[in-house]
């Protein structure tokens, strides 16, 4: 959808917001974000967005301002949230650490959240240590697909791992071969997917997760 640049701006710094889990910005913050003298300016180009549903507010209301789905489909700028780390090894400890700072880029457009890799396991699907994988949220995969599996063994714990389901259960296989397969019962309750990956981001392909998480 064609629009103008500061209304696409709008849009994305709305998203950002949403993805830190923080309010949107007032007026005079917009006014200060897209750099110009009035409140008019930003009041003129919410009501644009207002006008092509692309975003609703409450009438009197500070911080009101909410992209609609359609809006939300605009979005050119995503972020979204870490939520900690992730092995492409052993299993580790799953501990969600989502701080409203811990951003990173979701360059996809197809996300729901993020995890730090750690490990090599994951290596011969160009996967690394210190990778922020990319996931989006689902509880089902086809074979062969990379998926997060959380396991509740000991202690919850989870893995990125090559997804092969089997008669009786489901073998999650890593793309190293100093790595053992991690074979999983089916009707068990101690394991779920959380997501599937869609892609990844890399320090050295220049893109820096946002934030105090990066």
């Amino acid at each position: 959808m064609e629009m103008h640049e500061k209304q696409r701006k709008i849009l994305n710094r709305l998203a950002e917001a949403a993805a830190r889990g923080v309010s949107p910005p007032t007026i005079l913050e917009f006014v200060e974000f897209l750099g110009v003298k009035s409140p008019a300016v930003v009041q003129y180009h919410l009501r644009k967005l207002q006008e092509a549903q692309l975003i609703q507010k409450t009438p009197g209301k500070s911080r009101s301002v909410q992209l609609t789905n359609l809006g939300k489909g605009e979005v050119t700028d995503r972020s979204i949230p870490v939520l900690g780390d992730i092995a492409a090894g052993m299993p580790i400890l799953a501990q969600e650490s989502k701080q409203p700072n811990d951003l990173v880029r979701d360059l996809t457009g197809r996300g729901d959240f993020a995890v730090r890799v750690k490990g090599d396991s994951m290596k011969d699907a160009d996967i690394l240590d210190g990778d922020y994988a990319i996931l989006r949220t689902q509880k089902t995969a086809d074979q062969g697909e990379i998926v997060a599996v959380l396991i509740r063994d000991f202690d919850t714990e989870a893995t990125l791992k090559g997804y092969y389901p089997e008669s009786d259960g489901a073998r999650f296989v890593a793309a190293n071969d100093e790595y053992d397969d991690i074979v999983l019962e089916h009707g068990a309750d101690d394991w779920e997917i959380l997501g599937k990956l869609v892609g990844k981001v890399r320090y050295d392909d220049g893109y820096m997760p946002e934030g105090n998480g990066a």
